[in-house]
């Protein structure tokens, strides 16, 4: 059944079939004036692909999102690496998100993002509960049919990467009232 939904998630991000944010159902309304956090950790065999060494490492990655009283969402990509090396990326509403936070689109209570590497994908889904007041996470990565490794890019040191594997650990997500990027 996972396999199956992995297989259908890359076959749509994988044939050109992009999300379009016009085409998407609006955030909900709870949502208006509020902050989504959603955080998790990644274990990953990778190597540079300008190195022959494969590497384990451990990413800390994290994903604001900020619903504004129009509707509009603004978001922020954080990674770390072991090395305390860090990278962010703040995106406006209309902005590609494409490999970085991704597509977003809300199907019923649950934000889903897309995100299209050189080779490979992930998704990253936020289900909300009723009240819009809590919520979880998954994320998952997933490898093109027949394909062993996933390429993308470093968003710390913008190096491409051969990735041959990605665990998900402890993926949190909150909602908070307020704007997550207000000083």
């Amino acid at each position: 059944m996972v396999k199956r939904l992995i297989l259908g998630i890359l076959s749509l991000c994988l044939a050109g079939f992009p999300v379009l944010q016009s085409l998407a159902a609006s955030p909900p309304a709870q949502l208006q004036g509020k902050s989504v956090i959603v955080t998790w950790t990644e274990k990953r065999v990778q190597r540079p692909l300008d190195e022959e060494k494969v590497r384990n490492v451990t990413i800390s990655v994290g994903l604001d999102l900020y619903v504004s009283d129009q509707g509009r969402i603004f978001s922020r990509m954080r990674r770390q690496n072991e090395a305390q090396k860090s990278a962010k990326r703040d995106l406006l509403p209309g902005e590609s998100l494409t490999a970085h936070a991704g597509d977003m689109q809300f199907e019923g209570r649950s934000l889903v993002i897309d995100s299209k590497y050189a080779s490979g994908a992930r998704r990253i889904v936020v289900a909300f509960d009723d009240g819009y007041s809590g919520c979880t996470a998954s994320i998952i990565h997933g490898k093109e049919g027949g394909v062993q490794k996933m390429i993308m890019t470093s968003m710390i040191n913008k190096k491409k990467l051969e990735v041959h594997s990605i665990e998900v650990l402890a993926p949190r997500c909150s909602v908070r009232q307020g704007n997550v990027f207000a000083p």
